[in-house]
């Protein structure tokens, strides 16, 4: 598996880092996480965002 940092945007944006075997992979398990932990409106009772998309993703390298 790889890091990557992948750029999730929706009211505002945030660079989230998730492990994942693909690119694909990172997206959709970021758009999970921005979701879960940074949507603060629809974690609150309130009516979820209109869009969330991916910025772009980024494999990050492995430091030896």
């Amino acid at each position: 598996m790889a890091m990557y940092e992948v750029e999730v945007e929706g009211r505002y944006t945030a660079v989230i880092e998730v492990e994942a075997d693909s690119p694909e992979e990172a997206e959709n398990e970021a758009i999970r996480t921005f979701e879960s932990d940074y949507d603060v409106v629809s974690n609150q009772g309130g009516d979820s965002w209109d869009y969330t998309g991916i910025c772009g993703v980024e494999e990050q390298e492995e430091e030896d």
